[in-house]
């Protein structure tokens, strides 16, 4: 029996995160074609409908930190949960790889659970994720028998079924299978995150994608449509680093889409220098209501301090392009990083006010791969005051959220 857990996030400081997590569920799928027991465990979910907001996550942040710490009864919670279904071996996903962007997870959250799995008796515990793949110190925690880097893959058959420890290399993640979402506990998880691209190749300080995963891999169109039909679902989020990334695949996806007689909406991401009018064309003709594009900064000191490669008049041009044809716009923020300055961060104020966006995603710049990730968190204030960002600026950029129930704008947001 093997146990894949999602360690948990956002249950340390009072919330929780029920999305599949899907680089597990894409090695749940390796593991089912061959036929080896397994259940996938999210240990962020509880099933619960109502979230707490971004402003008390920030305020509850001492919670996540003594968690982080080792300090949190939960461990041993989760402990007695994966000890009860018997496993031989239990790998603790610390961060998602494919949605290597995104705030899922935290190394020592996912350590001190391997620490007290390995106390209960657990013969062998493995590490996987964003973390344990990036930071050297992870490869000899104590709380880990061994760790897995890159991935997933169909290497995994291999490791479950050999005693492996140390660092195991499973190689590239190939977007040629679906992923599995029979064998999730708790059932029912939400799971309308579908990719058809992986990686990302640019270059942006802030983001993991650069280090994760710097070269583009891209799924076959119709595996890609075959994967969103699975999912049973009228609305999705593509989350795809940079949907727009590729004009002419774009097309086709539009064409195949067409041809099956599909029909779905979707968010996506992008950057607002891969929006030209062709594009949103074809993103509105293929259901697109939202793009989700990463402005983070209107000022070029601070952009350039992001090596975002982006600038104010690129930004102005995907906001005007987005309008005329009536797809939803939600807008990145980021607050923090090199040339970062509450100057800087009352110019992006002023013109994300200034284009009414339908909703605003605020991040504490984090996952600084030049440091030690152990607080890292998109509502860190720990990290606003290593830049010297007054704390007031996060709450005023969450304020300029359009619909205060995030229930208006849940089809938008994925």
């Amino acid at each position: 029996m093997v146990v894949l857990v999602n360690a948990p996030m956002f249950r340390l400081c009072g919330s929780h995160n029920d999305r599949a997590p899907l680089s597990l569920c894409y090695m749940s799928r390796y593991l089912k074609k061959a036929g080896i027991d397994h259940t996938v465990l999210n240990a962020d979910a509880t099933r619960t409908k109502t979230y707490w907001k971004w402003e008390r996550l920030y305020e509850n942040f001492q919670m996540f930190k003594d968690a982080v710490d080792g300090n949190s009864s939960l461990y041993y919670e989760l402990a007695e949960q994966i000890v009860d279904l018997k496993p031989d071996t239990v790998i603790v996903g610390s961060g998602d790889i494919i949605l290597s962007y995104v705030c899922l997870g935290n190394p020592y959250s996912g350590a001190n659970l391997a620490s007290v799995l390995k106390k209960a008796g657990i013969k062998r515990v493995l590490g996987f994720g964003q973390y344990v793949t990036m930071w050297e110190k992870w490869k000899s925690y104590k709380g880990y028998d061994g760790i897995l880097i890159n991935g997933p893959s169909e290497k995994i058959v291999d490791v479950v079924c050999g005693d492996n420890k140390g660092v195991i290399d499973l190689g590239r993640f190939e977007p040629n299978v679906i992923p599995n979402f029979d064998d999730l506990v708790p059932s029912n998880q939400t799971s309308d995150v579908v990719i058809s691209s992986v990686g990302c190749k640019f270059r942006c300080e802030f983001c993991l994608a650069r280090k994760l995963m710097p070269d583009m891999k891209f799924a076959n169109v119709d595996l890609f449509l075959d994967d969103v039909e699975s999912r049973n679902k009228k609305k999705i989020f593509i989350g795809d680093t940079i949907f727009t990334i590729d004009k002419n695949r774009l097309m086709e996806i539009c064409r195949r889409k067409e041809e099956r007689k599909m029909n779905f909406e979707f968010v996506c991401e992008s950057r607002v220098d891969t929006l030209t009018d062709e594009v949103c064309v074809t993103l509105k003709k293929m259901g697109c209501v939202a793009v989700k594009i990463g402005v983070e900064s209107v000022s070029q000191v601070a952009l350039e301090g992001m090596g975002k490669k982006t600038d104010r008049e690129k930004c102005n041009t995907a906001v005007v392009l987005l309008k005329k044809h009536g797809i939803g716009i939600i807008v990145y923020a980021m607050l923090g990083g090199p040339g970062c300055t509450n100057e800087t961060v009352e110019e992006t104020y002023n013109w994300i006010k200034s284009i009414e966006p339908d909703w605003v995603v605020v991040s504490v710049w984090s996952d600084d791969l030049g440091s030690d990730p152990k607080y890292d968190a998109h509502f860190n204030p720990t990290g606003l005051k290593k830049w010297d960002v007054d704390e007031s600026w996060f709450f005023k950029m969450l304020e300029l959220r359009k619909n205060s129930d995030v229930s208006k704008v849940s089809n938008l947001i994925g």
